[in-house]
């Protein structure tokens, strides 16, 4: 059985052939609906640690029918993945669809570029993947992480942080997006 397990965690982690991942990105309604309940009961919103980071947001683009998709996960968001996997104790990471915004269909979703990843973990693990992803943002080329009913964001004014509201809580996964630079290296 473990081996089986293994094997297909070795799959799911091949990348360029997932398709079942949902776009979370954009702070005000892109997201998949509600997941359902797992493990400890999260009462409280996660708050991310305090950050100076300065920077810009990189946009998907436009959605134009699909032809701007990356057809996988970039370099870049790879190597953050297998750096989270190999640090801290999660489920799973997930990444790539071509598909538009869910809530602007003339969008693309930052999941269709390659340079988003949703990390699958309990809760403490999730808070320590979450806090990890801030403090080093800098370094790692992050630009925004929604975990635990929070959005946490880089601005030209420094990051910002607040209460996300979405249909999705994002209370099983931490959802992190890398700027173009970051994901291209």
């Amino acid at each position: 059985m473990r081996g089986w397990l293994l094997a297909c965690a070795a799959l799911a982690w091949s990348w360029g052939c997932a398709s079942d991942v949902e776009d979370i990105h954009d702070p005000d309604g892109d997201d998949p609906p509600s997941e359902p309940a797992r493990g400890a009961v999260m009462r409280e919103r996660w708050h991310p640690p305090p950050s100076t980071i300065r920077g810009r947001y990189d946009e998907a683009g436009a959605w134009n029918d699909g032809r701007a998709c990356a057809g996988g996960v970039l370099r870049g968001t790879k190597a953050i993945g297998e750096r989270i996997r190999s640090a801290f104790t999660i489920d799973r990471v997930e990444g790539y669809e071509c598909r538009p915004r869910s809530t602007d269909a003339s969008e693309l979703s930052i999941h269709a570029t390659g340079r988003a990843i949703d990390i699958f973990a309990e809760p403490g693990a999730g808070d320590q993947v979450a806090k990890w992803l801030v403090v080093n943002a800098e370094e790692l080329g992050v630009q925004l992480v929604v975990w635990n009913r929070t959005i946490w964001k880089i601005t030209p004014a420094g990051p910002t942080s607040r209460a996300y509201a979405g249909p999705n809580p994002h209370t099983t996964h931490v959802h992190v997006e890398l700027t173009r630079e970051a994901a291209a290296r």
